[in-house]
């Protein structure tokens, strides 16, 4: 079935950490970000608060976003390391790993040794776990929780490495506010942590299109949208609700799509931006970065009121201080803030936005064959508004 595969899919998305729906969150915002310098070719970090960059030049490939003071990075001879930010001379975690996840919330992470298993490793870097030959795949944590894959089946693990919720779905994916999406039977099943099911859906008349934020989690109902309480029952809908990846409740408000145009709707049914840009997406409370007809990007409020003029081909807010925006203008990109002011003197030619090297996590003995993936490339070096451009 053509749904059974989008949900597949979907799964697929997630577990490889990239949101394929969500245009739009407060998720994922950071205080120091990699970056290649202009006028360099090896990485460094920026400190988007104080404008200072640290690690300067230290890194051939590219470092992840840093989570707790710590990022992973590839080496020279491909395996990969973990650094605290305020020592990028001393690894922390040095072995023969050909994947290594960041800990993000948690005081644990997965890793891969060379021609071994998947592993739960601490902080520092000891051994918690050394997962069964069974298991083929993992998804990074999420709330306590990973989904894993074992015989084709999927559940979920603690930090612990036990199993939680046994490996029986078709297909799992992370959990968001307490909840996941699996499937069973050809059926959608939303399940708690205890993975006690909270409702049972069909496939022939929904599908999930992202996940719980907040409280609520969109789904396709035909070519609508309607927005799930987390006893799966439906709180809301709008006719002017097309399906999309956009949607996501932040203070009240959901980014939606009309006519192949963005604009912003209240959970009431207001809408308090018409539906006209290329491309709408939540920044912080109050703000959105939009696309123009001139593929130019800028910021307006929840009013539709212009804050950062449209002028940049690129726009981007990561930083944990709200009004700190990377914006691209030609082929470089510089930190600004809502006046349009640069915040440091450099520039830069690359950054990575995207989070973690790792978030899918593969077996190098498993009895199951699995997928291999490459190495993605997680850089912004090209801008948003080509991928936006190429969609018209």
């Amino acid at each position: 079935m053509r749904i059974i595969n989008c949900l597949k899919a979907a799964v697929l998305a997630v577990l490889v950490g990239s949101s394929l729906w969500s245009c739009s969150g407060d998720k994922g915002k950071t205080r120091y970000v990699p970056v290649v310098l202009d006028g360099e070719e090896k990485w460094s970090i920026l400190d988007t608060k104080t404008g200072d960059v640290l690690c300067q030049n230290d890194f051939d490939e590219m470092p992840s976003v840093v989570e707790d003071g710590m990022f992973v990075v590839r080496t020279k001879s491909g395996y990969y390391e973990c650094y605290k930010i305020d020592d990028s001379k001393n690894a922390i975690g040095k072995g023969k790993y050909t994947q290594l996840g960041t800990f993000g919330d948690e005081d644990v992470t997965f890793a891969v040794k060379e021609g071994q298993g998947i592993m739960i490793v601490n902080k520092k870097f000891e051994e918690v776990k050394k997962l069964p030959k069974k298991v083929s795949r993992t998804s990074g944590f999420s709330e306590g929780l990973a989904a894993f894959c074992k015989d084709g089946k999927w559940g979920f693990l603690d930090t612990k490495g036990e199993e939680v919720i046994p490996a029986k779905y078709d297909q799992a994916t992370p959990f968001s506010d307490g909840r996941a999406f699996v499937l069973k039977n050809e059926k959608i099943l939303i399940i708690d942590k205890k993975g006690e099911t909270i409702k049972s859906m069909s496939l022939d008349k929904y599908n999930p299109i992202a996940f719980y934020h907040n409280g609520y989690a969109p789904i396709a109902k035909g070519d609508k949208v309607v927005f799930l309480d987390k006893n799966g029952e439906e709180a809301f809908t709008n006719s002017k609700m097309e399906s999309d990846g956009c949607y996501e409740i932040n203070d009240g408000k959901t980014v939606f799509r009309r006519d192949n145009r963005y604009g912003l709707i209240s959970t009431d049914g207001e809408v308090l931006v018409r539906p006209k840009y290329l491309s709408l997406e939540y920044a912080n409370k109050n703000r959105y970065i939009a696309c123009n007809d001139d593929f130019k990007f800028g910021v307006i409020d929840a009013k539709g009121d212009v804050v950062i003029d449209f002028e940049y081909s690129g726009l981007k807010q990561t930083s944990v201080v709200a009004d700190r925006y990377f914006a691209k203008d030609g082929n470089s990109w510089v930190l600004i803030n809502e006046k349009g002011e640069e915040q440091t003197k450099d520039s830069y030619k690359e950054l990575n936005l995207a989070g973690s090297h790792v978030d899918v996590f593969y077996s190098e003995v498993a009895e199951e064959p699995v997928f291999e993936p490459e190495p993605d490339d997680y850089s912004v070096d090209s801008a948003v508004v080509e991928e936006v451009a190429e969609a018209y």
